[in-house]
Protein backbone atom coordinates (compact mmCIF):
# COMPACT_ATOMS: atom_id res chain seq x y z
CA UNK A 1 0.00 0.00 0.00
CA UNK A 2 1.34 3.41 -0.90
CA UNK A 3 1.70 5.65 2.11
CA UNK A 4 1.45 9.40 2.26
CA UNK A 5 3.63 11.37 4.61
CA UNK A 6 2.16 12.51 7.87
CA UNK A 7 4.19 15.59 8.55
CA UNK A 8 4.07 17.63 11.73
CA UNK A 9 5.35 21.15 11.22
CA UNK A 10 6.38 22.77 14.47
CA UNK A 11 5.84 26.46 15.00
CA UNK A 12 8.32 27.30 17.74
CA UNK A 13 6.62 29.88 19.93
CA UNK A 14 8.37 31.35 22.93
CA UNK A 15 7.79 34.49 24.92
CA UNK A 16 10.07 36.34 27.28
CA UNK A 17 7.80 38.45 29.47
CA UNK A 18 9.39 41.00 31.82
CA UNK A 19 6.95 42.21 34.46
CA UNK A 20 8.84 45.42 35.16
CA UNK A 21 11.46 46.21 32.54
CA UNK A 22 12.64 49.28 34.51
CA UNK A 23 13.74 46.99 37.34
CA UNK A 24 15.46 44.42 35.12
CA UNK A 25 19.01 43.87 36.29
CA UNK A 26 19.60 40.72 34.27
CA UNK A 27 19.86 39.27 30.77
CA UNK A 28 17.95 36.21 29.52
CA UNK A 29 17.65 33.99 26.45
CA UNK A 30 15.21 31.22 25.46
CA UNK A 31 15.78 28.92 22.47
CA UNK A 32 15.24 25.34 21.30
CA UNK A 33 18.46 23.47 22.11
CA UNK A 34 17.65 19.76 21.69
CA UNK A 35 15.12 17.31 20.29
CA UNK A 36 14.87 13.55 19.96
CA UNK A 37 12.78 10.66 18.70
CA UNK A 38 12.48 6.90 19.25
CA UNK A 39 10.02 4.11 18.49
CA UNK A 40 8.77 2.09 21.47
CA UNK A 41 6.58 -0.16 19.29
CA UNK A 42 8.63 -3.12 18.05
CA UNK A 43 6.18 -3.66 15.17
CA UNK A 44 7.00 -0.26 13.68
CA UNK A 45 9.37 -0.09 10.77
CA UNK A 46 12.45 1.45 12.35
CA UNK A 47 13.98 4.27 10.38
CA UNK A 48 10.64 5.55 9.06
CA UNK A 49 9.95 8.23 11.67
CA UNK A 50 12.43 11.07 11.72
CA UNK A 51 12.87 14.74 12.61
CA UNK A 52 14.54 17.23 10.31
CA UNK A 53 15.86 20.57 11.59
CA UNK A 54 18.46 23.28 11.09
CA UNK A 55 21.30 24.08 13.45
CA UNK A 56 24.33 26.29 12.85
CA UNK A 57 23.17 26.77 9.24
CA UNK A 58 23.19 23.01 8.57
CA UNK A 59 20.16 20.87 7.70
CA UNK A 60 20.30 17.79 9.92
CA UNK A 61 18.04 14.93 10.97
CA UNK A 62 17.56 12.22 13.60
CA UNK A 63 15.85 8.89 12.90
CA UNK A 64 13.78 6.77 15.30
CA UNK A 65 15.19 3.53 16.70
CA UNK A 66 14.58 1.68 19.96
CA UNK A 67 16.67 4.32 21.77
CA UNK A 68 16.37 8.09 21.53
CA UNK A 69 18.25 9.67 18.64
CA UNK A 70 18.96 13.26 19.62
CA UNK A 71 20.10 16.52 18.09
CA UNK A 72 22.53 17.01 20.98
CA UNK A 73 24.29 13.73 20.16
CA UNK A 74 24.55 14.77 16.51
CA UNK A 75 26.01 18.15 17.50
CA UNK A 76 28.53 16.56 19.88
CA UNK A 77 29.54 14.13 17.13
CA UNK A 78 30.26 17.03 14.79
CA UNK A 79 32.04 19.10 17.45
CA UNK A 80 33.16 17.61 20.76
CA UNK A 81 33.34 21.13 22.22
CA UNK A 82 29.72 21.94 21.39
CA UNK A 83 28.14 24.29 23.95
CA UNK A 84 24.35 23.94 24.19
CA UNK A 85 24.23 27.03 26.44
CA UNK A 86 25.38 29.29 23.63
CA UNK A 87 22.16 30.78 22.17
CA UNK A 88 23.74 30.95 18.70
CA UNK A 89 23.52 27.13 18.56
CA UNK A 90 19.69 27.20 18.74
CA UNK A 91 17.60 24.87 16.56
CA UNK A 92 14.99 26.06 14.05
CA UNK A 93 12.96 24.96 10.99
CA UNK A 94 11.82 21.74 12.67
CA UNK A 95 9.57 19.17 11.01
CA UNK A 96 8.59 15.73 12.29
CA UNK A 97 7.82 12.98 9.80
CA UNK A 98 5.61 10.25 11.27
CA UNK A 99 5.08 7.39 8.82
CA UNK A 100 5.36 4.21 10.89
CA UNK A 101 2.68 1.54 10.46
CA UNK A 102 1.43 1.94 14.03
CA UNK A 103 1.43 4.58 16.74
CA UNK A 104 4.16 4.10 19.34
CA UNK A 105 6.71 6.83 18.69
CA UNK A 106 8.11 9.06 21.41
CA UNK A 107 9.66 12.44 20.75
CA UNK A 108 10.62 15.54 22.67
CA UNK A 109 11.48 19.20 22.27
CA UNK A 110 13.84 20.71 24.82
CA UNK A 111 14.34 24.43 25.29
CA UNK A 112 17.27 26.10 27.03
CA UNK A 113 16.81 29.20 29.16
CA UNK A 114 19.72 31.30 30.40
CA UNK A 115 19.45 33.97 33.10
CA UNK A 116 22.39 36.11 34.23
CA UNK A 117 22.39 38.84 36.86
CA UNK A 118 24.03 42.10 35.85
CA UNK A 119 26.82 42.42 38.39
CA UNK A 120 27.70 44.27 40.51
CA UNK A 121 24.84 46.76 40.21
CA UNK A 122 21.78 44.52 40.62
CA UNK A 123 20.65 43.66 44.16
CA UNK A 124 17.08 42.37 43.73
CA UNK A 125 15.44 39.03 44.43
CA UNK A 126 13.57 37.58 41.44
CA UNK A 127 10.82 35.05 40.86
CA UNK A 128 11.21 33.30 37.49
CA UNK A 129 8.05 31.48 36.38
CA UNK A 130 7.69 29.19 33.34
CA UNK A 131 4.20 28.59 31.93
CA UNK A 132 3.97 26.04 29.12
CA UNK A 133 1.25 24.75 26.80
CA UNK A 134 0.57 23.19 23.41
CA UNK A 135 -1.85 25.04 21.14
CA UNK A 136 -3.28 21.84 19.67
CA UNK A 137 -4.15 18.39 21.01
CA UNK A 138 -2.15 15.58 19.35
CA UNK A 139 -4.13 12.37 18.61
CA UNK A 140 -3.24 9.28 20.69
CA UNK A 141 -0.43 11.23 22.37
CA UNK A 142 0.32 11.96 26.02
CA UNK A 143 2.15 15.22 26.72
CA UNK A 144 4.21 16.14 29.78
CA UNK A 145 6.62 18.96 30.58
CA UNK A 146 9.73 18.67 32.77
CA UNK A 147 11.59 21.78 33.93
CA UNK A 148 15.06 21.44 35.45
CA UNK A 149 17.25 24.32 36.60
CA UNK A 150 20.75 24.82 37.98
CA UNK A 151 21.19 28.07 39.93
CA UNK A 152 24.74 29.30 40.53
CA UNK A 153 25.57 31.03 43.79
CA UNK A 154 28.00 33.93 44.11
CA UNK A 155 30.49 31.56 45.78
CA UNK A 156 30.31 29.16 42.81
CA UNK A 157 28.16 26.45 44.38
CA UNK A 158 25.21 25.07 42.41
CA UNK A 159 21.64 24.46 43.56
CA UNK A 160 19.56 22.15 41.37
CA UNK A 161 15.76 22.24 41.17
CA UNK A 162 13.26 20.21 39.14
CA UNK A 163 9.53 20.42 38.44
CA UNK A 164 8.35 17.29 36.62
CA UNK A 165 5.15 16.64 34.67
CA UNK A 166 3.82 20.13 35.26
CA UNK A 167 2.97 23.00 32.88
CA UNK A 168 4.16 25.56 35.46
CA UNK A 169 7.46 25.90 37.30
CA UNK A 170 8.85 28.67 39.52
CA UNK A 171 12.29 29.48 40.89
CA UNK A 172 13.33 32.15 43.38
CA UNK A 173 16.70 33.76 42.67
CA UNK A 174 17.90 35.65 45.73
CA UNK A 175 20.83 38.05 45.81
CA UNK A 176 23.03 35.10 46.86
CA UNK A 177 22.79 33.75 43.29
CA UNK A 178 24.19 35.20 40.07
CA UNK A 179 22.94 32.99 37.22
CA UNK A 180 20.57 30.20 36.23
CA UNK A 181 20.46 27.60 33.46
CA UNK A 182 17.18 25.74 32.80
CA UNK A 183 15.81 23.17 30.38
CA UNK A 184 12.10 23.03 29.59
CA UNK A 185 11.33 19.69 27.96
CA UNK A 186 8.09 18.81 26.15
CA UNK A 187 7.72 14.99 26.18
CA UNK A 188 5.28 13.57 23.62
CA UNK A 189 4.53 9.85 23.90
CA UNK A 190 2.14 8.09 21.54
CA UNK A 191 -0.01 5.20 22.70
CA UNK A 192 1.92 1.99 22.12
CA UNK A 193 -0.90 -0.46 21.57
CA UNK A 194 -1.70 -1.55 18.03
CA UNK A 195 -3.53 1.38 16.48
CA UNK A 196 -2.80 1.70 12.78
CA UNK A 197 -1.47 5.12 11.92
CA UNK A 198 -3.54 6.78 9.17
CA UNK A 199 -1.44 7.70 6.16
CA UNK A 200 -3.86 10.20 4.70
CA UNK A 201 -1.59 13.20 4.28
CA UNK A 202 -3.08 15.12 7.20
CA UNK A 203 -0.95 17.77 8.85
CA UNK A 204 -0.58 18.18 12.59
CA UNK A 205 0.54 21.58 13.83
CA UNK A 206 2.55 21.31 17.06
CA UNK A 207 2.79 24.74 18.67
CA UNK A 208 4.75 24.66 21.94
CA UNK A 209 4.29 27.86 23.94
CA UNK A 210 6.60 28.94 26.73
CA UNK A 211 5.95 32.11 28.67
CA UNK A 212 8.73 33.23 31.02
CA UNK A 213 7.74 35.79 33.64
CA UNK A 214 10.44 37.43 35.72
CA UNK A 215 9.34 39.65 38.61
CA UNK A 216 9.73 42.23 39.95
Amino acid sequence: MNKLFKLAIISLTSILFITNSMAAGYTEKLYLCDLGIKSSNSSNQLGVDFIQYKQLEKTLSVTASNQFSTALSVAMGLNSGFDRWNPSTGINDVSINLESDFYGSEYYLEYCYTWDRILPTDNLNYDVTFITSLSNAIPFTQVGVDTRCSIKANNGSIMNTSTLQSPTAKNLITTDFSSMRCTIKFNLKEDSYFIARPHNGDFIGIDPNISVRVSP
